[in-house]
Parts: structure tokens; sequence; C-alpha cells
């Protein structure tokens, strides 16, 4: 998998992974999202995504039992510190109605002060990460979080320029909003285009991959 994952095009990583069935990929997914490697990590999310949206067309009780664990691993008496898991969370609900229909608004409740608000740093920018892919892709189920996302833009070095920026042009109604791009050292993807799509890719990389390449 580990081979699949770290290929030059983004789109084949992906693909390789359908040759695995879903329940057999789920764990060496969670493995490698403590990888020391930029990219197998980001891989290794968006293959979450795409494994657990597969396993949610036959085995819906499967998927729900997948993003369970992933919400009990940001839970403190998990013992663990959920690394990549509100990534993950933010890319299964882009990628499946049903699951965003369900778990949409468990992942909003991590940046809410009357939620389960992230106290890690680390964590909160995965959150606003995986946030925002929710809302390029739903803007409906995301919508919510705007008024408690909107504080972190003014925030330096929360994220870097280019995922502050992806999630930023995520919410369109982002009204009194600061530029993410002020006051912060530029990055490739942070010059594009406002409203890039995230099914657009460049040199094998998606435009999430791009953006997270300066994130630490």
């Amino acid at each position: 998998m580990r081979d699949f994952l770290l290929d030059d095009d983004f789109e084949r990583a992906m693909a390789g992974l359908t040759a695995i069935p879903p329940r057999r990929a789920v764990n060496p997914l969670f493995s490698f999202f403590c990888s020391v490697t930029p990219l197998l990590r980001w891989r290794a999310v968006s293959g979450m995504g795409v494994v657990v949206s597969r396993l949610a067309e036959t085995q819906m009780e499967s998927a729900r039992v997948v993003m369970r664990r992933l919400m009990w691993s940001l839970n403190d008496e998990s013992g663990g510190i959920g690394w990549g898991a509100p990534e993950a969370l933010g890319e299964i609900t882009a990628r499946h109605s049903l699951l965003a229909g369900e778990y949409a608004h468990i992942l909003v409740s991590y940046i809410r002060p009357d939620g389960n608000f992230l106290e890690h740093p680390v964590l909160q920018r995965g959150l606003l990460w995986g946030l925002g892919r929710l809302a390029h892709a739903k803007p409906v189920r995301a919508a919510e979080a705007l008024p408690f996302v909107r504080p972190f833009f003014g925030i330096d070095g929360c994220l870097p320029p280019g995922s502050c920026r992806l999630v930023y042009e995520g919410f369109p109604q982002r009204d009194g909003c600061q530029s993410p791009a002020h006051g912060r050292r530029q990055c490739p993807f942070s010059l594009l285009p406002s409203g890039y799509p995230h099914g657009c890719y460049g040199g094998g990389y998606s435009p999430w991959e791009m953006a997270s390449a300066c994130r630490y």
C-alpha cells in the first residue's frame, strides 16, 4: 500500500487503493497518519476518504465504525492525540453524502467553544483543513462552522498560506474576514486564482496536497 500511496500521480495513487478490500486498507492508512513523510501522511488522509466512501456503499455500518474510531482518537479518554483524524473526517464527509449527513455536524463541533473544541494547535490546523475540504465539497454542511472559523484567519501562523487560502475560499459567506494571504509568506498554491477546484491536479498532486506542502 505504501507504494500505491507514494505514486507520483495522485489519481493513480488513489486508484491503486481499489485493489485492496476496504476493510483491510483501513488499519495501514491509520498508521500512515503518523508518518514523518509528508506526502505519505497526506495521501493516507485522502486514501482514507476513498476507502471509507467505498466501504459505505456496501457496508455502511463498517464505515460508521471507522468514523467512530476517528472520533474516539480525538477523545481525551482514548489516551492518544488523534493525529490526522480531523483531516480524515473532513475528507470522508467531503466524499460521501450520507456520511456527511451523519457526521459533518460532529466535525464542526470540534471548532465550537460550546462543543467538542480541540485545544491542541496542530489538531486545530488539521481541523481547519478538514472543514475547508468539507466546505469546498458540501458548503451547506460546513456553513455553520464559519463564525467559529473566522477568528482563525486573523491568527498569524495558524495555517500556512496555501492551506489558509484554500480554507478561506471554501466559505463563500465570509464577510469581514481578513484575507489569509496578509502578513504570511507565499507558497505556490496561495498564488493560484480563487475557486481553484479540488478536481484539478497539477504535476501529479491535488490542490490540497499543494496547499499542505508548506503546512509545517
